[in-house]
């Protein structure tokens, strides 16, 4: 029972903080939202207290949560007209009385994939080999000895941020013996916020079949029943990333915000991916085009609060190597003294080799869409969001190239590559959905 009410107070604050973000998105959608930025943040403040010296203990966490409650309820109260709970519920009874047969046959199949992978994670533990050797591990630590002493003596601990590790450490703390089943969660989070995202550009019938279409790749479907990292860090980018293309595109209030916390939680997930820099990259170019000179110090204020903490705690446990200035530092010393034509072909190779001919079915449809609809190229609708890929691709290339130079087994390390890009797989998706030629292909 614990845990259970430990999970509501998680999606709670989360709920919260979307009333206070964001005026309007739909019920379902804040409820997804409120486990993701729940999940993410309070870890994050579980984290900062421990570095203030609250142990890893029940009470403190217990505290962490309430005080975390306190300090939202009473602004939300004064946003609570933002829940528009007739408007949702109407649309709810709107959803299922318009729907055709067709829609409804998709609606059902993507339950049954929703559910299929929430029972395989309540049903099994915790078992792949990083999982159980690093992530859980660190958890299980944590809840023993109540900090990360023993762990960091131990190695094997700097690997990536505590993110997924606090996770499963606030489940054990509440009671909880499986912690798998969060991975689930965030997975049918991620159904949910990519339908609606979806539907902020086209028909409800090809957003409920290209939601379909992601939740049935492998690959995703696959690590939404794993204790891994790949899935939540895709998840948190992936909507991060569309939230910012929704901004710029239509200029929403709240989505901006909801963007930076997105991908600056991302980075508390995986440290190493760069990424974040192709999405600020793109945003500061659409804000000098746009005369918004005040948005990126904005965002950047918000995304480096949330990934600072972990990197500074990171560069003084073994040195300022690990900091964010040095490997910046250092990628561009890479790129001013080291440039070979002959390592550039083979990176481009080995990037070509893992991370697009696997998926090549989707960087196929993304090829033929951008032909297809080239005269159009330069329309806001779909100039910003090829950006965003362009721009996430290009560093996928540039940081793999830098990465030739620091670690000599590069070559080694074709998996981690395959997973390190699962988060484009959506992100072509979506846009093929969003596009003139997805909405004639699936029959608008």
């Amino acid at each position: 029972m614990s845990v259970v009410l430990g999970m509501l107070g998680i999606v709670f604050f989360g709920f919260l903080l979307t009333l206070i973000l964001v005026p309007k998105i739909s019920l379902l959608s804040r409820i997804a939202l409120g486990y993701l930025l729940g999940t993410g943040l309070i870890t994050l403040f579980m984290f900062l207290a421990y570095l203030a010296g609250l142990r890893f203990t029940f009470e403190n966490t217990a505290k962490i949560l309430i005080f975390s409650l306190i300090i939202l309820v009473f602004p939300a109260l004064f946003l609570k007209n933002r829940l528009e709970i007739k408007k949702n519920l109407r649309e709810v009874t709107l959803f299922f009385r318009e729907t055709s047969s067709f829609e409804k046959i998709i609606f059902g199949i993507i339950l049954f994939f929703l559910l299929s992978s929430f029972i395989i994670t309540v049903y099994y533990p915790v078992s792949h080999w990083d999982a159980l050797a690093l992530y859980d591990w660190r958890a299980k630590t944590f809840v023993d000895t109540g900090g990360m002493e023993e762990g960091i003596t131990r190695g094997f601990f700097f690997g990536y941020p505590l993110m997924t590790s606090l996770a499963h450490t606030f489940i054990y703390l509440f009671g909880g013996k499986n912690p798998q089943f969060t991975y689930s969660l965030i997975f049918i989070g991620f159904a949910i916020l990519f339908y609606g995202a979806l539907r902020e550009f086209t028909s409800r019938k090809i957003s409920l079949l290209v939601t379909l279409a992601l939740i049935t790749i492998p690959g995703i479907f696959d690590h939404s029943t794993i204790a891994y990292t790949n899935l939540p860090y895709s998840v948190y980018y992936v909507m991060g990333t569309i939230y910012l293309y929704i901004w710029m595109v239509k200029q929403k209030p709240g989505y901006l915000a909801l963007s930076v916390f997105l991908v600056g939680l991302s980075s508390w997930i995986r440290s190493s991916e760069p990424f974040w820099l192709a999405n600020l990259g793109v945003l500061i170019f659409y804000c000098l085009w746009k005369r918004k000179f005040l948005v990126p110090i904005f965002y950047s204020l918000i995304f480096f609060s949330i990934q600072q903490p972990w990197k500074i705690f990171e560069a003084r446990m073994f040195g300022s190597q690990y900091s964010t200035i040095e490997s910046i530092q250092t990628s561009v010393s890479v790129l001013a003294t080291k440039l070979s034509i002959v390592r550039i072909i083979e990176v481009l190779i080995f990037v070509l080799k893992n991370a697009i001919v696997p998926d090549i079915l989707f960087w196929g449809l993304f090829l033929v869409v951008v032909l297809i609809q080239i005269k159009e190229i330069f329309k806001e609708k779909n100039l910003w969001f090829l950006a965003l890929i362009l721009a996430n691709l290009l560093l996928l290339f540039v940081g793999s190239y830098i990465f030739s130079f620091t670690y000599p087994e590069w070559k080694g390390v074709p998996g981690s590559m395959v997973r390190m890009v699962m988060f484009f797989l959506p992100l072509l998706l979506y846009y093929f959905g969003i596009s003139d030629v997805g909405k004639k292909f699936l029959g608008e």
